[in-house]
C-alpha cells in the first residue's frame, strides 16, 4: 500500500492482525525488506508494519527532505493513516534514530522502543568515544 507524507508516497507492508501493532524502521540504504524474515517469524500472530523510507525501496524518492525529522515525520503519517492506536518502534541504525525522534515528540499510541545498534549522533561523537575508550585500556 501507498502512504502519502508531506508529497512524497511511501510504501508500506503490513501483515497479521492484532490491536497493537509492530512498526519497523530500517537503516540508511535498506528497505522494509530488511526486516522481512523477523516479520516472517512473527506472522500471523502480531500485526507488522514496514516501512520504505523516503527514496528507499519502492517509495518515491525526493530531489531533498532526508533529515531526521522528515523521517520521522513520514513514519508518524503512516501511523497515523493506519490508525494505529497502540504500537511499538523497531528501529535498526538510522531507523533506530528516527524512532528515538518520534518518542521524543511523546505520541498518542507510542507502547515502547525496540532499537537496533542505533545510530549515534554523528560520527565525530563515535571517534571521540572511541579514543576515550582507547585511552582507558
Amino acid at each position: 500500500m501507498k502512504v502519502e507524507s508531506n508529497g512524497v508516497n511511501l510504501n508500506v507492508t503490513q501483515s497479521g492482525a492484532g490491536a497493537s501493532a509492530l512498526v519497523f524502521l530500517h537503516y540508511w540504504g535498506g528497505s522494509s525488506r530488511t526486516w522481512r524474515r523477523v516479520i516472517e517469524a512473527l506472522a500471523p500472530e502480531f500485526r507488522t508494519v514496514a516501512i520504505d523510507q523516503r527514496g528507499w525501496g519502492k517509495s518515491e524518492a525526493p530531489a531533498n527532505g532526508y533529515a531526521l525529522a522528515d523521517m520521522a515525520d513520514d513514519a508518524e503519517a503512516v501511523i497515523e493513516a493506519l490508525d494505529l492506536e497502540c504500537y511499538i518502534l523497531i528501529g535498526h541504525s538510522m531507523g533506530g534514530k528516527v524512532s528515538q525522534l518520534i518518542a521524543s515528540r511523546r505520541p498518542r499510541g507510542l507502547a515502547g522502543l525496540a532499537l537496533v545498534a542505533p545510530s549515534p549522533r554523528s560520527p565525530a561523537s563515535t571517534w571521540a568515544t572511541a579514543a576515550r575508550w582507547r585511552r582507558t585500556k
